[in-house]
């Protein structure tokens, strides 16, 4: 479907995708297209928690993240939450992820 809308002239920075859709394989096929007037589409979407990603040498589920680095927590007064923002190895794409906290709650993005 992207690709298809890319070929009738659809021209888009990055594609925004719900937390099912979000994969090595949708990842390294969205990121592989290219368009006449953008070089590189970003990915955006919401990665469920059970994912496995590697942080430097390690290794950890994306729910155990938040815990483990709550030192690299940050506040934005705009939004009113606290996030974590990390650069992380999965399956061999390198991410920049986000924990969110928002009305009490973590939500995971990449």
């Amino acid at each position: 479907m992207i690709t298809n809308a890319f070929k009738k002239g659809f021209d888009a920075p990055s594609v925004l995708a719900d937390s099912w859709f979000i994969s090595e394989k949708f990842i390294k096929e969205v990121t592989a297209l290219k368009n006449k007037k953008v070089e590189k589409i970003d990915v955006i979407g919401i990665m469920k928690s059970n994912r496995i990603l590697q942080i430097g040498t390690k290794k950890f589920k994306g729910a155990d993240v938040p815990e483990l680095y709550r030192k690299n927590v940050k506040f934005n007064r705009k939004y009113k939450c606290s996030y974590i923002r990390l650069k992380v190895d999965y399956k061999g794409i390198i991410l920049n992820a986000f924990w969110i906290r928002m009305n009490g709650k973590i939500h995971g993005k990449c």
